[in-house]
């Protein structure tokens, strides 16, 4: 009932949203599986649209949640993957029509998440995108399955018999507790985000936080470090 509510809200919004802006003379195109759309120097390739998981109304009306046109944008040879909100049966249907052709540049998240099913999983195994878009704060969507890959990163790297202790944790809280254990490190590489948000809205941004940080962080250093190494991409911040 809740979905046949959602569906029918869904409609009205749209419809409303559709009758003012053509007033505007805005065109509207119906997105179908395999089109390509140009604008500038850009191509959007539409590869799934809800048709193609759920092609009867009743059908649709069971996934109003979950469910997104999947597409690409091309800009000057890279590729953006655009999941949306799809799920398993959208990847499911992407992973047999497509293969190897999902390979992507950038591959926005799905926002409901990484998962843990072997669907997910492999589909973006096939985008194979060296930069991950994260669309959802983390944690509710299974975004901390990240860490799969991480692993699978120390396994093709040769490390994978390696004595890694894996961790999803709040850094500044896991620094305040390693001060407290007394526990030392001969090296520290850091890769903080320009800016994030944490579970109880905690705002982190670098240009504020990283010196008292790197501060902090200084109290578990050895008495003869081998590095510490800070990357950083946010404009203003250079040594």
């Amino acid at each position: 009932e809740n979905s046949v509510t959602d569906r029918k809200n869904i409609e009205l919004f749209y419809s409303s949203l559709k009758e003012r802006m053509t007033q505007n003379g805005t065109v509207f195109y119906q997105a179908r599986t395999g089109q390509k759309y140009y604008f500038g120097n850009s191509e959007i390739e539409i590869l799934w649209t809800f048709e193609d998981i759920a092609p009867h109304s009743e059908e649709l009306e069971m996934r109003t949640n979950g469910t997104s046109i999947g597409f690409t944008v091309t800009i000057e040879g890279q590729k953006i993957m655009i999941t949306g909100d799809s799920s398993t049966e959208e990847f499911k249907f992407a992973e047999i029509r497509y293969g190897s052709y999902l390979k992507s540049d950038f591959v926005q998240l799905s926002h409901h998440g990484y998962g843990d099913g072997s669907v997910e999983h492999e589909f973006y195994k096939m985008v194979d995108a060296p930069y991950v878009i994260n669309s959802g704060l983390g944690v509710d969507y299974g975004y901390g399955k990240g860490e799969r890959w991480a692993k699978e990163n120390a396994i093709s790297s040769g490390l994978g018999d390696k004595p890694i202790r894996w961790l999803v944790d709040d850094c500044v809280k896991f620094v305040e507790r390693e001060i407290r254990r007394g526990n030392k490190y001969d090296g520290i590489i850091m890769d903080p985000p320009s800016y994030g948000r944490g579970p109880g809205g905690e705002v982190w941004k670098l240009e504020d936080e990283i010196y008292d940080f790197v501060e902090l962080c200084s109290n578990v250093l050895s008495d003869d470090p081998l590095m510490v190494l800070i990357n950083s991409y946010t404009t203003g911040l250079s040594p």
